[in-house]
């Protein structure tokens, strides 16, 4: 595993424990104080997601300066605009299978869109359980201890019943004329 893959699973967990700030470089596993000696030692993370996602560039200093603290590191998240998910896993997936650097460190996505990208065999395998033992197992650790999930969510629509023009009652209904110009989407 090269230092940037290292880094990359470092960045997903200081994200997985940015509420556990400062109390956890007290506890740190030895594992994960290696892995953060590693990261601290390259100094610098990149991330690429869309401004919409965890924050944008303000979320990403909010993650530098809680995985610093959290960790005893001092490494600089550098931010950049990226596309959606679904569009970054592609760009992820095709340079690596033409063998460039993958332009993001750390990868974000939905669930479904995860499922196509494993078998590309993009993720490395970690000890999430060893690096926070009792915190992570199996039921947020998935894929051959590749994947954690960060959350679930349920898709849908949100409307305001006030401002809608008439209630959906199907995917289709937004596609009527009296939905133009009114509807937000990724």
């Amino acid at each position: 595993m090269n230092n940037k893959w290292i880094y990359g699973l470092f960045g997903v967990m200081a994200g997985a424990t940015v509420a556990a700030g400062p109390a956890l470089a007290a506890g740190m596993s030895p594992e994960l104080k290696s892995l953060a000696a590693a990261a601290n030692k390259e100094g610098e993370l990149l991330v690429m997601w869309s401004a919409s996602t965890m924050g944008g560039p303000k979320g990403a200093q909010v993650f530098q300066d809680k995985m610093n603290a959290a960790f005893g590191t001092n490494i600089k998240i550098k931010w950049a605009p990226g596309p959606s998910m679904p569009r970054m896993g592609n760009r992820v997936a095709m340079s690596y299978s033409n063998g460039l650097k993958s332009p993001t460190d750390v990868y974000m996505g939905f669930s479904r869109n995860m499922a196509t990208l494993k078998k590309h065999k993009l993720f490395h395998s970690a000890p999430y359980g060893k690096y926070f033992p009792g915190w992570l197992d199996d039921r947020v650790v998935e894929q051959d201890n590749t994947l954690i999930r960060v959350i679930s969510v349920t898709l849908g629509f949100t409307y305001n019943t006030k401002l809608a023009p008439f209630p959906p009652t199907k995917v289709s209904d937004f596609l009527k004329p009296g939905w133009k110009g009114k509807v937000a989407t990724t």
